[in-house]
């Protein structure tokens, strides 16, 4: 993998690199655990071969496969300049700003 450098001198691949297996693997465990389904036989083997059960694993295979494939590229054209602080983001402040007073207000008058 190519690993371009910023003006700060971080690269653009470390976080895909961080983030990228663990991401892959978490959605193959969910494929493979369908693997069960496919294999029932007489009746439920007919309920569970209906075209219902059939796309979730396709789409978690392709997920896993965009995880580590498209996901690093677009990471690397969309990610630029520095990335403020957790607590500095805006958009970060302004989302905790609202969820703590509806916490709150759920967590003092709660419904049965």
């Amino acid at each position: 993998m190519i690993a371009k450098r910023s003006r700060t001198g971080t690269s653009f691949a470390t976080p895909a690199v961080e983030v990228g297996p663990t991401l892959f693997y978490s959605l193959l465990v969910i494929t493979v655990s369908f693997l069960p389904v496919f294999t029932l036989q007489a009746q439920e083997g007919r309920l569970f071969q209906t075209a219902r059960v059939h796309p979730k694993p396709t789409l978690m295979a392709t997920a896993a496969l965009l995880s580590i494939t498209l996901a690093p590229v677009l990471m690397g054209f969309f990610i630029r300049g520095r990335i403020p602080a957790e607590e500095r983001n805006p958009l970060n402040r302004l989302l905790v700003w609202i969820y703590h007073p509806l916490l709150d207000f759920v967590i003092r008058f709660r419904w049965p």
